[in-house]
């Protein structure tokens, strides 16, 4: 289990799940952009919800090791969700690499198409 440190505040999850939260706000601060997000973890009393988070460019998170016994929390879903958000974000970036018809592409000469 890990805890994730955010504006005071610490969130009991798994290692899995934390690890991802990391690698998604890194990608949102590449992207500068934010997001909100429901993650699952574990309460003081014992029981098993979500925190909703809003992380972006400017979020100062930490993820420390916990001594907190392995707790039952389902993070299949919320883990495959950030990496479709993720990928999503990288599949912005578009470019057309090696096609002749661009590469003598000039903006400036006139072109038949109109």
């Amino acid at each position: 289990m890990k805890v994730i440190s955010y504006a005071e505040e610490h969130i009991v999850t798994t290692d899995e799940i934390a690890d991802e939260v990391l690698k998604y706000a890194r990608d949102l601060g590449r992207t500068k952009t934010a997001d909100t997000i429901d993650i699952p973890a574990l309460y003081q009393d014992g029981h098993v919800g979500q925190v909703h988070l809003l992380i972006g460019p400017s979020s100062q998170i930490t993820v420390l090791e916990s001594d907190q016994d392995s707790a039952d929390i389902d993070g299949q879903q919320f883990i495959a969700e950030l990496q479709r958000r993720s990928a999503a974000m990288r599949s912005q970036r578009a470019a057309v690499v090696g096609d002749e018809q661009y590469e003598a592409y000039d903006p400036d000469e006139p072109s038949d198409a109109a």
